[in-house]
């Protein structure tokens, strides 16, 4: 964006990139305004057709008229406000700073090819960024730092290793670069796989949620369900050497990895949030007890899992992805307290989440004056 910003552009070719950039959007997220007979998409008539297409979605309705809005409706109405804001941006000619959340994709589209995924500072220094903003967050919170951080980007000889070892054992094979793991191989060892949520099993929807465009491609893979172990990088990214050519590691190893280094072959405890389930924590598991089991005896990787519960806003899941969330440090910035804060997260069971609505902070407000004035 600040190379785009520092070209000179006469006014038709800002207007054109918008355009363009406008068009883009729409098409990926948003088809249904595309499919209105008459001129192109744009900023004039945007508001018209999003009326006649989303009219339902706005109002606070579903996509399929039945039942209560939730993420799909949540993410739906984040597009229609990102092209709402850059169409009134385009009108007003304040193309920059107005319609970023447009240009942002469609310049990473046209660019993400040329960075150099040699060069890992150019994504380290994202990640560490978020790592200090979030740390900062829970001292803020008063939340006792962890024993041991891991990261990926040092774990990453240790990963293809790792993913070695589970080809050795016949569990996982090379495609076209990449390594994928084997779920029949698996099974017919005497293994189950999805233990954690045998009905997801094949479910393309969480496949396509959790794995992206690898699950659509079969790229070589034996069955749709092989989840990659080890990718070959595509241009723009991250780029590491391994036995398979260069690549970078699949979405699960890498917690495998460092997990098993940091506490063996067996954890008591593993949690996250239940969206993690399927497929995330079911093909770590997979891939762990592949890596770890001998002679055709079973492993078992973990003793107990925990998945809590999201917190929401409107019934669905606060998320940075559908922009319905506010951030702890900015809620610190109002009358919230780190003590009452916490207090909201504790109303709710673990495993149910928590509605964050104006009732829940009175009723954590309630409690933390009971306790105050109560004697000891």
């Amino acid at each position: 964006m600040e190379l785009e910003k520092a070209k000179t552009y006469t006014e038709p070719e800002l207007a054109k990139l918008a355009a363009t950039a406008f068009q883009a959007y729409a098409e990926k997220n948003l088809p249904e305004l595309l499919k209105a007979h008459g001129p192109s998409l744009d900023a004039a008539n945007y508001a018209e057709r999003r009326d006649a297409a989303y009219g339902k979605v706005l109002v606070g309705g579903t996509l399929t008229g039945e039942g209560k809005p939730g993420d799909a409706e949540a993410k739906m109405k984040m597009h229609l406000a990102n092209l709402t804001s850059a169409a009134q941006a385009i009108q007003e000619n304040k193309i920059f700073g107005g319609a970023d959340e447009i240009l942002l994709p469609y310049l990473d589209s046209l660019y993400k090819e040329s960075i150099d995924g040699h060069d890992h500072t150019i994504f380290t220094n994202v990640t560490k960024y978020w790592e200090d903003m979030f740390m900062g967050d829970m001292d803020a919170l008063n939340v006792l730092r962890p024993d041991v951080i891991t990261r990926v980007t040092t774990y990453v000889p240790q990963i293809a290793t790792f993913v070695d070892k589970i080809i050795q054992k016949g569990f996982a094979y090379e495609a076209e670069g990449s390594v994928y793991f084997d779920i029949a191989a698996f099974e017919k060892a005497g293994n189950t796989y999805a233990r954690l949520r045998p009905d997801a099993k094949g479910d393309k929807a969480l496949l396509e949620e959790g794995e992206g465009s690898e699950s659509k491609n079969l790229g070589g893979k034996r069955a749709a369900g092989d989840f990659a172990l080890w990718k070959k990088s595509k241009a723009g990214e991250p780029v590491w050497q391994s036995p398979w050519g260069e690549g970078r590691p699949g979405w699960h190893i890498e917690c495998s990895v460092m997990a098993s280094d940091i506490l063996g072959s067996n954890m008591d405890i593993h949690s996250g949030g239940v969206d993690l389930t399927f497929p995330h924590h079911d093909n770590e598991l997979a891939q762990s007890e592949a890596y770890f089991c001998e002679h055709g005896h079973v492993h078992d990787w973990v003793n107990y899992f925990l998945h809590m519960g999201h917190l929401s806003i409107a019934g669905s899941k606060m998320s940075k992805s559908l922009k319905n969330f506010q951030t702890i440090r900015d809620a610190l910035k109002t009358d919230y307290t780190a003590r009452g804060m916490r207090i909201v997260f504790l109303l709710g069971k673990w495993n149910d989440g928590v509605e964050i609505s104006p009732d829940m902070r009175t009723m954590a407000e309630g409690w933390e004056t009971q306790v105050n004035v109560s004697p000891l």
